[in-house]
């Protein structure tokens, strides 16, 4: 058991929910397909008094590289934030059957007192209602509290609604296929999963599946010879849920290999339902032929929500919990989150923490100050902000850096930037490659290259550090 002191008195968490809350902030920090990658399938393994280790298990050695090398800072920092104290932590391969060291031998201990107004509950992010695994999909979840009963309807995404109603009720003869777009944390995963969840309580075979695990699998099978099984698993469906349809784009291999199953799927008349951040005519690198597809079906347009539904949203979330906050304190909250649910829920778990720690009431001007400390330091390093600062730490413009010129100055300052923006942030190759209007294996070959070149240029590691320093990293 583990003591986290606060102003109201101390609360005792579990090793278990201390990482419980631990995925839950990276959840909200990083980009769905990272988190889903990378964190999502980590669970607690065992807390070595001796040393102060933190044990976590894996699912499979790739990711425990990936999670010890280039996400541990991330990771420790976040967990070191919540304990408020330093911590260690080392990622193993370890099965979901692997039983964690029981919860009685574990030795008390005690985070160091938070600083005023810092505290972070970790009982209540923990609380995370999970749903049973799809019989033999064990690596792909449909989350039990995404329903269309907590979806908020207003004007803009009525539409939305009404449509993935009908495709849950009656799957492969309306609406099919059926895409949904928009922007981030405005529900559409929640629409996706919510449709997934009717049909699967009416009996259908549903296949949730993000773009990334999508062509996870389909290299493995490449590589391991089982495409046949691939192609098994994804074509004997009833519904197929694709999340993050997007970043298929310059992926031709993956596209083609969609292209056919999609085909498949339609001829058979199952049930296809898509999500992506842009229209399909906006989506660059998408094969014409999944374009037309794409836009056969029926386009749906998720707008972010106004002001009346934000509340609502809220307010249906502190019924679920069983809180009350001050009308100021929901009016400041509605109001900083003016284009993303997410980004509310965000905040409204922050508040939820303070008001726990605090006998169940919180001030304007502690709210104000938690919701200032969480908006900050999330919008403080973004890829904006290192193209600026390389600019101007390696005297030329943003404009060049992101232009076509390819002089020895400029071209040096761009893989700095793109260095940085895969060291600093959490998109993916791809991702970075759309901003700078190149592909994503010359930003890796940037990124290589800088990596070896810090080795052994002392006058390039000195630029990189203040470039870092600038940033406030």
């Amino acid at each position: 058991m583990y003591l986290l002191s606060g102003s109201k008195g101390d609360k005792t968490v579990t090793p278990q929910e201390l990482w419980a809350t631990v995925k839950s902030q990276l959840e909200m920090q990083m980009d769905r397909g990272s988190y889903e990658t990378w964190i999502k399938h980590t669970h607690f393994l065992e807390y070595r008094a001796a040393d102060g280790h933190f044990v976590i298990g894996a699912p499979n050695a790739y990711v425990c590289e990936m999670l010890n090398t280039r996400l541990m800072p991330k990771v420790q920092r976040v967990m070191g934030d919540i304990a408020n104290q330093k911590v260690t932590l080392y990622f193993q391969v370890a099965h979901e059957e692997t039983v964690p060291t029981p919860v009685d031998d574990m030795p008390l201990m005690r985070f160091a007192p938070p600083q005023p107004q810092e505290t972070q509950d970790a009982l209540s992010i923990a609380e995370i209602v999970r749903s049973p695994r799809l019989p033999d999909l064990p690596q792909n979840e449909l989350n039990a509290r995404y329903t269309f009963d907590r979806f908020v309807v207003n004007k803009s995404n009525e539409m939305v609604f009404q449509a993935a109603c009908a495709v849950a009720e009656a799957p492969g003869t309306v609406y099919n296929p059926f895409l949904i777009y928009g922007g981030v944390g405005l529900g559409k995963t929640h629409i996706l999963q919510a449709i997934g969840n009717e049909c699967t309580a009416r009996g259908k075979k549903v296949l949730y599946v993000s773009s990334e695990v999508f062509v996870t699998e389909l290299i493995q099978a490449i590589r391991s010879g089982t495409t046949a099984m691939f192609r098994q698993r994804y074509r004997t469906i009833d519904v197929l849920l694709v999340d993050d349809v997007q970043f298929f784009a310059s992926k031709e291999s993956t596209q083609e290999e969609f292209f056919h199953t999609y085909n498949a799927l339609l001829n058979w008349n199952k049930q296809i339902v898509m999500v992506s951040d842009k229209h399909p005519r906006d989506l660059n690198g998408l094969d014409e032929r999944l374009r037309s597809r794409f836009q056969g079906g029926l386009l749906a347009d998720i707008q972010a929500p106004e002001f009346e539904t934000r509340r609502s949203i809220l307010q249906m979330w502190m019924q679920e919990r069983g809180v009350e906050l001050d009308t100021a304190v929901l009016d400041m909250m509605t109001q900083r989150a003016p284009s993303s649910v997410r980004e509310l829920e965000g905040m409204f778990v922050q508040l939820l923490a303070q008001v726990k720690l605090n006998g169940g009431h919180i001030s304007q001007q502690r709210a104000e100050h938690t919701l200032t400390r969480y908006v900050q330091p999330r919008n403080r390093i973004t890829v904006e902000r290192i193209i600026e600062i390389t600019a101007m730490k390696t005297g030329v413009s943003a404009t060049d850096i992101l232009g076509k010129k390819r002089s020895e100055q400029i071209n040096g300052a761009r893989q700095i930037a793109m260095y940085l923006c895969r060291e600093m942030t959490q998109l993916s190759l791809p991702q970075i490659g759309d901003t700078f209007g190149r592909n994503h294996t010359t930003v890796m070959h940037a990124c290589q290259k800088i990596t070896t070149d810090l080795l052994v240029n002392v006058a390039l590691k000195a630029r990189v550090e203040k470039i870092k320093k600038a940033l406030g990293s």
